[in-house]
């Protein structure tokens, strides 16, 4: 049972996480995956991690433990237009929970309150106006909107419930926020949910920049997961109508908020285009009234659900739609259908993981939209959404071709500059290597444009070892017939640390084994799999590795320590986060790392260099120096490179 492997799926409902929150864990190295696609995993280790975070031994990640099936409930901060009105909504959203009140009869009785301040109720007394009487209601849009949740509540929940309770909610004094019923409805979820939807609403401040930034009045708009419609609220901001504004989401509770949302906002008695429906499984050319949705938009704006996946007769769909492009994440499928819901010229604003600029998976897709939309803008927001791990971006596209030097605006960490949308299609995978500005191009073309060899089919790698059960493998202390095994932590830049655990190797009975060959290579280098740079040591002692320390053994006519010093640059580290930006160190990548062809003289003085810190003499800045003058680098960039790499 101890050697079990399990699926991610199963990772997921041990740990009480998305399949989302998998991803990330794995990218950060809290998860080790067995296989190199990252979808299985050993049983045991699962549950040493599960109990680790129980205990609270790992507390970085406790508070986001359980998240995809946790009873925790919390208002989001981040969703407020005013942090000082935090205290009085949560009081609010506290008595509701304490009080047990249904929440579809709480969000009923805050409407009534809400529209009794716009003067929409001919009554003033709650007794009288629950009675829901269309002679009570001066619009009788409000009147049919607020019947159609009143006939969702259970008439036992009518009955049970505190008048007493539902008085003290219609007569809340509630503050002066764009979206409040969104924040009670929000905060009453519970955080399971908003998880295994993958919907966590958008601060304001992005929301507000997005549509300042690209709506006009006059302008049709749609948010095709459009929750309790703050998108569309920001643009009501510079309308005096609201017919040309459109809402899909499949939450039908955050869709009659948004249909609220708009009843409050504009005095007409109009009934909202927003509706219940599913954009990626209900619409279709061919269907009807749904079927106009295609190229009739001049603006699709959203944030997408991030870390809900596909239903199979959605994803049949969609693949037959989008043929070779389509992921299994909910949030491509958005943006592609998203883009067929534009007119021509119309433009796209979504918020998105950081993922999608350079995961491998999603390499077709960036294909797609470099060579048929104009990409207008990537934006950097870094982690912008409580009790969620990733960064985001914000992602701006044209419906046009793009046209001959047709240049990307990216905006990141105070910085603003251009890049041209080819260069995308020059890299590897399609990557949108957005964290290389001008200055930063350069400096890579300096380095690529000198002769050079790469490790693309000259090299044997070995992934470290899978004991299946470190506990039982594992010993801290050197034993009689152990040898030393290293970790991803016992490894440094030159040279392996002292062992941090032993193990008596009989590789039949461990879960995974590379060749011994690899292992006992005579010389091979060994690097850290989780790691913002690369982080090389040189081995000459036949170790073994566990999977956090994978092996490197050239196999090309070009000097190991040269390559070893390359590595541990500061060059090299630049180059390693400015091009491909993830926290592992990944095969492919390193294969794409030059080793120049210097003379000879060159290639011994770098490798003398190394043998001294082996040796253990403080030679690094010297080889460093050396390196970046083989480049010909100047003393400003010289300064640039170091700054970064420090910095980052």
């Amino acid at each position: 049972m101890s050697e079990e492997i399990i699926n991610s799926f199963k990772t997921a409902e041990i740990l009480g996480i998305s399949q989302a929150s998998i991803r990330n864990w794995l990218r950060h190295g809290y998860l080790q995956p067995v296989d190199r696609e990252g979808k299985h995993f050993l049983r045991a280790e699962v549950l040493k991690l599960k109990a680790d975070l129980s205990s609270g031994k790992i507390d970085r990640l406790r508070s986001r433990a359980n998240k995809a099936r946790a009873e925790k409930k919390f208002l989001p901060v981040e969703y407020l237009r005013d942090e000082k009105n935090l205290f009085q909504l949560s009081r609010l959203s506290e008595f509701i929970n304490s009080e047990g009140i249904d929440v579809r009869m709480a969000l009923l009785v805050l409407a009534l309150n809400l529209f009794s301040r716009n003067g929409d109720l001919q009554k003033s007394e709650l007794t009288e106006i629950i009675l829901l009487r269309s002679q009570d209601f001066s619009r009788k849009a409000v009147y049919a909107e607020l019947q159609k949740l009143w006939k969702e509540i259970p008439e036992e929940v009518k009955r049970l419930t505190s008048q007493e309770a539902l008085d003290v909610i219609f007569k809340y004094p509630l503050p002066q926020e764009r979206d409040v019923l969104g924040l009670i409805y929000q905060s009453l979820m519970r955080e399971g949910r908003k998880a295994s939807l993958g919907s966590y609403f958008t601060p304001p401040a992005i929301v507000d920049r997005m549509v300042r930034e690209n709506f006009a009045p006059g302008q049709k708009v749609l948010d095709p997961c459009c929750g309790t419609g703050q998108f569309l609220l920001a643009c009501a901001d510079y309308l005096q109508e609201p017919e040309g504004l459109f809402g899909l989401d499949i939450d039908w509770i955050a869709v009659w908020i948004a249909r609220i949302n708009l009843l409050l906002k504009f005095p007409q008695d109009f009934s909202p285009n927003i509706l219940v429906l599913n954009p990626l499984k209900d619409l279709a050319r061919d269907q009807g009234e749904h079927g106009k949705f295609y190229g009739s938009f001049d603006l699709v704006i959203t944030n997408p659900p991030w870390g809900a996946g596909l239903e199979k007769d959605v994803a049949v769909k969609l693949n037959a739609e989008f043929p070779g492009i389509i992921s299994s994440e909910s949030f491509a499928a958005f943006l592609l259908v998203s883009l067929e819901l534009l007119r021509d010229g119309g433009r796209l604003s979504f918020v998105l993981p950081e993922a999608i600029l350079n995961i491998r998976k999603y390499a077709a897709l960036r294909k797609h939209l470099v060579e048929n939309w104009r990409i207008r803008k990537i934006e950097c927001l870094g982690k912008r959404f409580k009790n969620v791990f990733s960064s985001a971006i914000r992602l701006e596209l044209e419906k046009a071709k793009p046209c001959a030097g047709q240049l990307v605006l990216i905006k990141r960490n105070g910085q603003e500059y251009q890049i041209a949308q080819q260069r995308f299609l020059n890299n590897k995978w399609y990557v949108f290597d957005v964290y290389l500005n001008e200055q930063d191009e350069r400096i890579l073309n300096k380095v690529y444009q000198v002769k050079h060899l790469t490790l693309k089919d000259n090299a044997d790698w070995a992934l470290g070892i899978v004991t299946g059960d470190n506990r039982k493998f594992l010993q801290a202390k050197p034993l009689e017939g152990y040898e030393p095994i290293y970790r991803g932590l016992d490894v440094t830049a030159f040279k392996l640390k002292k062992p941090s655990a032993y193990i008596r190797f009989e590789p039949e009975l461990m879960q995974q084994v590379a060749p011994l060959e690899r292992y006992r290579a005579k010389e091979k280098l060994i690097y850290k799999f989780i790691s913002k740079r690369p982080v090389f040591a040189y081995d000459d002692r036949g170790s073994l590795t566990l999977n956090s320390a994978n092996i490197l053994i050239p196999k090309l006519d070009y000097p190991l320590k040269v390559i070893l010093g390359l590595f541990n640059s500061s060059l090299y580290a630049f180059i390693y986060r400015k091009k491909f930006h993830t926290l592992k160190i990944l095969r492919g990548d390193l294969e794409q790392l030059p080793l120049p062809l210097w003379d000879k003289e060159v290639l011994e003085q770098i490798a003398s260099l190394v043998d001294q810190i082996l040796q253990g003499n403080d030679r690094f800045p010297a080889l460093d120096d050396y390196i970046l003058d083989q480049f010909g680098f100047t003393s400003e960039e010289k300064k640039y490179i170091r700054f970064f790499v420090q910095a980052d």
